[in-house]
């Protein structure tokens, strides 16, 4: 009997499989499968994930949301639902998506409050889901189907990019961990702490887009140069004296750094409302 011990061994890479058995110093078998480029490839698998996770991300936000306005006593605004509908046009319950046929379409209409951007010409109704955000923050009378759309509006909202990036370096410039945030249950590939840092700041944002609209030009272009310019010149008040926006969110960051430091929230600064509006 041969007492020379066999191994066995196997490789999973990208876009290959590998085996090989060995005894000794001779390889009984090896072998190896080349995995077609078409399906070695991961990155639209992982992007098809990712967009899965958001969009659930959202559904579950809008749940929370619908609950809360009921408990309220603000009934919901109903968006367009997207579903599969057989040869009939009619919608397939979702238990059976699986196992029956047909296409992807819009299995019912959303509410034409909640669709609705503008106004018909005439009709003094705001239906601007920002300018409803701005409204909200200051305090103004609103319907209540308007106060569940600037909500609605404020949670799906996914831009923010340069504020999140700005706030990011901030709180890693201060010793900060993104990923804890206050009172947040840590996940994965999560920064809750940018998050929370950014939401005195939103309303400043939503003045500049509030402004960009009244703006001839309205193009991208110009919007990402309305963006950079303000966050340069837009000054708040900090004490007795004012900092430009973009100072100002390094100023907050340094005081809830202080205030974990001290374990006092009265450390912790964030520039108010009425300030944010005032631009040099």
């Amino acid at each position: 009997m041969n007492k020379t011990k066999m191994v066995w061994a196997f490789d999973l890479g990208k876009g290959s499989i590998g085996e090989a058995v060995r005894r000794g110093t001779e390889f009984l078998h090896k072998a190896s499968l080349l995995i077609p480029a078409d399906f070695a490839e991961t990155k639209t698998a992982a992007s098809r994930r990712r967009m899965w996770r958001t969009r659930q991300a959202h559904k579950a936000r809008e749940q929370w949301l619908d609950e809360v306005m009921l408990k309220a006593g603000i009934e919901p605004l109903k968006g367009r639902q997207i579903g599969k509908l057989d040869e009939n046009g009619k919608p397939i319950p979702q238990p059976e998506w699986k196992r029956r046929k047909g296409k992807w379409g819009i299995a019912a209409k959303g509410d034409p409050r909640l669709e609705r951007e503008f106004a018909e010409p005439g009709d003094p109704t705001c239906y601007t889901s920002c300018l409803l955000r701005i409204k909200l923050l200051r305090g103004e009378k609103l319907e209540p189907w308007q106060v569940y759309k600037a909500l609605h509006s404020a949670i799906q909202r996914r831009g923010y990019a340069v504020l999140s990036a700005l706030c990011h370096r901030s709180l890693l410039v201060h010793g900060l961990l993104p990923q804890l945030g206050v009172h947040h249950k840590p996940r994965y590939r999560s920064d809750p702490l940018v998050y929370d840092l950014m939401e005195p700041f939103r309303p400043a944002v939503e003045l500049m887009l509030a402004e960009f609209m009244t703006e001839p030009d309205v193009s991208m272009k110009a919007w990402s140069k309305k963006v950079g310019t303000d966050l340069r010149d837009r000054r708040v008040t900090h004490g007795t004296y004012t900092l430009k926006l973009m100072d100002a969110i390094d100023a907050s960051a340094n005081s809830l750094a202080r205030a974990y430091a001290a374990q006092s929230a009265s450390d912790f600064w964030v520039p108010e409302l009425p300030q944010a509006v005032a631009v040099a």
